[in-house]
């Protein structure tokens, strides 16, 4: 599914349930069949209106398996560098902002320049500007 309708479904909770699911449950293959039906459920219908439209065919085509629990380990216990292993740079430079462009444009599929100057300005200049100060 699109951005959107990813998003919508986490506004519906179901990402917070899915969670849920995954660690509270005793029986968690039962846990998270339910959570697959509420899925289908919004998905379908779009009971909450969070979504913003249904998608009945999306519904339907969800592979039994899903979702995997390899996935969702991954998840929620993602494998991250540790502080010690990283590399400390003693001169760090300022951002190479055409890569990042790049990087935004491809991995995130932001085309809408206006979107991503906002966001350099809201996110990325304060850090650069930090650094310089100090």
């Amino acid at each position: 599914c699109g951005s959107g309708t990813a998003l919508g479904l986490v506004r519906c909770g179901l990402g917070t349930r899915l969670c849920q699911a995954f660690t509270r449950s005793r029986d968690v293959a039962d846990a998270l069949q339910c959570w697959c039906q509420e899925l289908m459920n919004h998905l379908a219908r779009d009971p909450t209106k969070m979504i913003g439209q249904c998608h009945p065919s999306l519904a339907t085509s969800l592979p039994n398996a899903f979702p995997s629990f390899n996935v969702i380990e991954l998840y929620l216990h993602p494998v991250i560098t540790r502080m010690n292993d990283l590399a400390i740079s003693r001169d760090p430079q300022p951002p190479d902002t055409p890569a990042l462009t790049v990087v935004m444009q491809e991995l995130l599929g932001w085309e809408d320049t206006t979107k991503m100057l906002e966001t350099f300005r809201s996110t990325i200049w304060p850090a650069v500007v930090l650094k310089e100060i100090l």
